[in-house]
């Protein structure tokens, strides 16, 4: 445990080796009361450190905010199973915030340098049997919360109406649902197999996730339009102005979040007792993915728009609207910053500003295997965990 005066500065833990880094963050976790900002370098580390993590412990709380899986100003935007995952994990953090839980939260550095809406904004909608919904405000609702209409539910993200029935591919189940209306009455709920429609189980309850990031309430849209017009000059007709106006959901449309929300933050801001742990070369890998931002907006910027290949395509945004500037995240790696370090001799900016500790490799202790019932003796044979010398 450190101590309250060790917890106020930067700590640096040197001579980690990378293969144990996880670890070393998670012992740190397990002896302070702090939520952790991992942050690593791509989705496939995310879900590597999540794996480590839990085969530690599975009584830790782990979030994954995985980077979205396209260039900057794309304008396909993140697949869907991108979309998916982040949203189900925004609506896990909002809960671990709420309910004072202490988590790690595993992210990438292009996330780091994104901003957020307000993550309350996303709820889940209860629906139960019995419950009187009407049954084109459901439909409408839906389409607001990013669902796509298809005429067979297939993928995530999805719905597809006929009759009083609706089906639905919601991000937090592992199946399609089969909402079946009776009048504006919900009859029964039942996830099914898409591949032969049959039924796999009946619910009397479910949870309808959001899809999108980006909601198309009344409210979203107003401010799409007030931001666009002053972020854009309008020359005659424009095609995303009046698509995205008309309820039209675009692909790449993830470059506009900005635009539909009155104000977004950091990562950092929205996560209260929170400390950043990066690697020695967190803030070099920072300031490439900020110059590769530049230079794509600098390069979109001056496209003709009169090219009828350019004219619909997205405009590309003022990066301070989506990301932070170099002052902010320079104050963001400044205070309560977390290194682990492969090197004895860490080289590392305001180096004065650091405490470090010397990280060593022991066996793993009973008490560590949290969770696990079955496999601790398998444990013990494959994992070390990090202890400090402190």
């Amino acid at each position: 445990m450190f101590s309250a005066d060790e917890l106020h500065k930067n700590i640096c833990i040197k001579g980690a080796p990378q293969s144990s880094q996880t670890l070393a963050l998670l012992q740190y976790h397990l002896n302070n009361d702090e939520n952790l900002i991992y942050v690593v370098n791509s989705n496939d580390e995310i879900n590597r450190c999540y794996s480590s993590i839990k085969f530690i412990n599975k009584t830790v709380k782990v979030v994954k905010l995985s980077e979205w899986d396209c260039p900057f100003y794309d304008n396909f935007g993140p697949s869907r199973s991108i979309k998916a995952s982040r949203i189900n994990n925004i609506i896990k953090l909002k809960k671990y915030i709420k309910n004072n839980y202490k988590f790690i939260l595993i992210t990438t550095i292009n996330c780091l340098l994104q901003r957020f809406q307000d993550f309350d904004i996303y709820k889940e909608r209860k629906v139960e049997i019995g419950e009187n919904i009407i049954y084109s405000d459901l439909i409408d609702y839906i389409e607001k919360i990013g669902y796509e209409k298809v005429d067979n539910v297939i993928e995530v993200g999805t719905f597809a109406n006929r009759g009083g029935i609706v089906d639905l591919f919601s991000p937090n189940y592992n199946y399609p649902i089969r909402l079946d209306f009776f009048g504006d009455s919900i009859d029964s709920i039942r996830y099914f197999d898409f591949q032969n429609q049959k039924t796999i189980k009946s619910a009397k309850t479910i949870n309808i996730f959001p899809f999108s990031e980006i909601y198309f309430f009344e409210d979203n849209i107003n401010n799409f339009r007030r931001s666009y017009i002053h972020n854009f000059k309008r020359k005659g007709k424009d095609y995303i102005y009046e698509s995205v106006t008309s309820g039209l959901r675009l692909n790449g449309l993830e470059q506009y979040l900005p635009l539909f929300f009155e104000k977004l933050d950091t990562i950092t801001s929205a996560i209260p007792n929170s400390r950043i742990a990066i690697s020695e070369t967190a803030t070099f890998e920072a300031d490439l993915a900020m110059k590769s931002i530049e230079e794509v907006y600098a390069y979109k910027s001056t496209l003709n728009e009169g090219d009828d290949f350019i004219k619909d395509m997205m405009k590309p945004l003022n990066p301070n609207e989506l990301y932070v500037s170099t002052d902010e995240l320079n104050e963001i790696l400044k205070n309560k910053i977390l290194v682990l370090s492969t090197s004895q001799n860490p080289n590392i900016n305001n180096i004065e500003s650091y405490v470090f500790f010397d990280a060593s490799i022991d066996s793993i202790d009973d008490s560590d295997l949290v969770g696990n019932v079955g496999i601790e003796k398998k444990q013990k044979n494959i994992v070390s965990i990090i202890r400090y010398v402190f």
